[in-house]
């Protein structure tokens, strides 16, 4: 392991740390429980360094019950406890460091993340310390130093610098657990998507690891039992030329593998990478396409078309590939007959699956920051930013309307024959009710306000959509 904290100290500390990824109130989107990367990589990098962690995700298993006041007890006897946050998750790894704060006032805190990224002096009010960016290069400075306020995380230019990310630390966490095993093989993404916020935390230009360093993880993992995989990548064939050597290591070194990965619909273009990816065993490809309305297509920056998605689609089901669908509905271009035409896209082309997102401010993101200058978000209860409530007010719809449109679109597309999950789909959305009471008696009384009104134009044009 290369890197290094950026200061030196003659005293060199070695407290006790628990570094914990918190929960949603709800996630929909996680039925295969995968606990996010960064914390693992900072709990690796710490214990080369001779610390004693432990990492805990929510995902598997919670930590704190904030009715009962009670935390992991591991956790309230650490000398230092980080939290990464995402905005979904911001809320209750507020509450958790409180927690500590109360229940171990000596324990120093440390906050990072996406969200604590976008929004560092609101982290800062919970914590000693915030680490904004990537964190790996920092993270011994923020763990040994008595240092307090806010530190710039350091891209890692070298990813294979980054350890191997060590499970067991992972609290909860055994054999079979996790039926997809995590893997991370580049950071960064060229195309700016309006509402996303990765380039806000790992920048605009991709960093691969070699293709060497990748099979030695995957040598190591299936030697150790682990077959099923699941590519973290934003976007696993960003570089075609280099993901294609990566398959050819997997077949050349007959690593029997399943796995899944998030890719563009440009990688249709590629015969002999599609190919490829079915030989290596591939099962799923999730696609980012986030809407079949092209004026949509083009308020996200999508850079793609709704003939170019059919065409992907068609060209995974060629070679025996499942397409998962992402939709992101609530542009400004979406209106009621976008989304009707949306499923009506979906049953004439049939996707193994598909997953519907209200479009949601993130903070750090292009699309909060013309949403809040407008006035146009009602409320910032970071809870609700999870892609399944609605938190700004739509163009041409209430936040009522759009919110069952988007239910309306999961319910009609997993009663169809042929997509599967529709008892999964049927108790992930009661389960959302029972949670979302307060909220949903409260959505219907939320309205744009005169001043908001004015500032949105009426009419968005023809709405047909190709396909």
């Amino acid at each position: 392991m290369t890197i290094m904290p950026s200061f030196h100290s003659n005293k060199v500390k070695r407290p006790k740390v628990s570094i914990i990824e918190p929960r949603a109130d709800f996630n929909g989107y996680n039925l295969l429980r995968l606990p996010l990367m960064g914390h693992l990589y900072l709990g690796t990098i710490l214990k080369q360094r001779g610390h004693d962690v432990r990492n805990y995700s929510e995902s598997l298993r919670p930590v704190f019950h904030p009715r009962r006041g009670i935390l992991e007890r591991r956790i309230i006897e650490s000398d230092v406890v980080g939290i990464s946050i995402m905005t979904p998750t911001a809320n209750r790894g507020y509450a958790i460091a409180d927690a500590v704060r109360k229940a171990n006032p000596k324990a120093r805190i440390i906050i990072g993340g996406s969200h604590a990224t976008a929004l560092p002096h609101e982290a800062l009010e919970h914590a000693d310390m915030v680490v904004t960016g990537e964190g790996e290069g920092r993270i011994i400075e923020a763990v040994e130093s008595d240092d307090t306020g806010i530190i710039q995380g350091e891209r890692v230019k070298n990813l294979d610098e980054l350890p191997v990310v060590d499970l067991k630390l992972l609290q909860g966490f055994r054999p079979g657990l996790l039926s997809l095993t995590p893997i991370a093989t580049s950071r960064g993404c060229p195309f700016d998507c309006a509402f996303c916020s990765v380039t806000k935390m790992f920048g605009r230009q991709y960093r691969f690891r070699s293709c060497e360093s990748v099979l030695d993880e995957l040598e190591r993992r299936v030697q150790a039992g682990y077959t099923k995989y699941f590519f973290y990548d934003d976007n696993y064939a960003a570089n075609k030329g280099r993901t294609k050597s990566l398959l050819e290591g997997i077949l050349r070194r007959n690593l029997k593998i399943r796995w899944a990965c998030q890719a563009r619909v440009d990688i249709a273009h590629d015969d002999e990478l599609l190919d490829l990816m079915k030989r290596t065993g591939c099962i799923t490809v999730a696609l980012g396409v986030e809407s079949v309305n092209p004026r949509t297509l083009k308020d996200y920056n999508k850079h793609q078309s709704v003939s170019d998605i059919v065409n992907c689609i068609m060209k995974l089901k060629a070679h025996g590939i499942r397409a998962l669908c992402m939709f992101v509905l609530g542009s400004d271009s979406d209106t009621p007959l976008t989304i009707r035409e949306m499923v009506r896209f979906l049953k004439r082309w049939k996707p193994r699956y598909a997953q519907f997102s209200v479009l949601c401010p993130l903070p750090g993101t292009r699309h909060y920051d013309e949403m809040d200058a407008a006035g146009r978000i009602w409320t910032r209860n970071w809870s609700y930013y999870d892609g399944s409530h609605v938190v700004t007010y739509p163009k041409n719809f209430t936040p009522a309307e759009l919110l069952s449109q988007v239910r309306g679109a999961w319910k009609q597309f997993y009663a169809l024959p042929w997509v599967a999950g529709y008892a999964a789909s049927r108790y992930l959305l009661k389960r959302w009710e029972r949670i979302n009471k307060k909220y949903l008696c409260h959505l219907p009384a939320v309205k744009k306000p005169e001043r908001v009104r004015e500032t949105v134009l009426e009419s968005v044009g023809d709405r047909r959509m190709l396909g």
